[in-house]
């Protein structure tokens, strides 16, 4: 397993995203085209991402990466309360920490917050973030008022 995982991760260093996503997609051991298995390849693709981050991989593969990740997340959006909570939660730390777009992540962890109340960690992550914008929204009143 960590043999393929590593020939994966050559081929994304490579440029070759194609055939790396098909080796990943071998070691996901969900049955295929379930919700589940659409979580874990995109955790799998993640995971590759934080990998090859270190041989820093162009901006180009990083972003076609991170959208297919977000693809595979998207897919497990009809499944059961609780993979689609998990599958909305990873789609905003796709779009928080890998595509920039703050207004998609908070969107996403609301909806995985109201598809499963019990998942803590999609409430922490959108607490976060809304502290963070009150801060930033604090400190610009406070700016224009000096």
């Amino acid at each position: 397993m960590a043999q393929a995982f590593s020939q994966a991760l050559g081929q994304l260093i490579s440029g070759d995203e194609a055939s790396a996503t098909i080796a990943l997609g071998q070691l996901c051991t969900s049955k295929a085209g379930t919700p589940a298995r659409h979580f874990e390849m995109a955790t799998r693709l993640l995971q590759a991402m934080q990998y090859c981050h270190s041989s820093q991989p162009s901006a180009e593969a990083e972003a076609r990466l991170a959208a297919l990740a977000l693809a595979e997340a998207q897919l497990t959006f009809s499944a059961d309360a609780a993979t689609q909570a998990r599958g909305r939660q990873l789609a905003g730390h796709i779009y928080e920490d890998y595509l920039g777009d703050r207004a998609a992540a908070e969107a996403s962890y609301r909806a995985a917050v109201q598809a499963d109340p019990t998942l803590i960690s999609a409430q922490a992550r959108l607490d976060r973030l809304l502290w963070q914008d009150a801060f930033v929204a604090a400190k610009v009143h406070v700016s224009k008022a000096n």
